[in-house]
């Protein structure tokens, strides 16, 4: 039988299990506003904080952009370029439906509908090298495959509506 989700969302420590991000992390992006909850914020302890699954994308994307290079000075600075350019008001749900390039010394270009890159840190006269591609879709399958791995198949309904386009081929 399938383990079940008392409240809407996830734990911060079910976050840390599905995202292979750190309770440290987490809670750090948290305090400093990089990252919010897409569901609840109550009282001031990470643990009571509840994320959405959209919001575990968003938080791996933030760990990718990381391991690329980017410190997370740069990544406060993206978020509101990336937030308008997809419409999308909540940082964490706007990551998540990015497709990032990162390169050079730490500049970033996101992927636009029409397939053109739009510069998020133009730095004038520097070239397109040494490129890191932080896709969407392998954080989603990684976190759809920790749901699995965990018991919790009832969270799959809100990943599938969630990301649909992405996981049209995933069994």
């Amino acid at each position: 039988m399938a383990k079940r989700r008392n409240d809407a969302g996830f734990s911060t420590a079910q976050v840390v299990k599905l995202s292979g991000l750190t309770e440290r992390q987490v809670t750090h992006w948290w305090r400093t506003g990089i990252a919010m909850p897409g569901i609840a914020a109550t009282g001031g302890s990470g643990s009571s904080l509840r994320w959405s699954f959209v919001d575990i994308v968003g938080l791996r994307a933030i760990g990718a952009l990381l391991e690329a290079g980017l410190t997370l000075q740069k990544v406060r600075k993206v978020l509101p370029a990336i937030q308008e350019l997809t419409g999308t008001p909540n940082g964490l749900h706007a990551l998540a439906s990015a497709h990032l390039i990162v390169h050079g010394d730490g500049n970033v270009a996101m992927v636009a509908g029409d397939g053109g890159l739009v510069e998020l840190l133009p730095h004038f006269g520097q070239m397109l090298m040494a490129a890191t591609y932080i896709a969407l879709r392998p954080a989603v399958i990684e976190t759809q495959r920790a749901l699995r791995a965990a018991g919790m198949e009832t969270a799959e309904a809100e990943l599938r509506e969630a990301h649909a386009w992405v996981l049209e081929d995933i069994a």
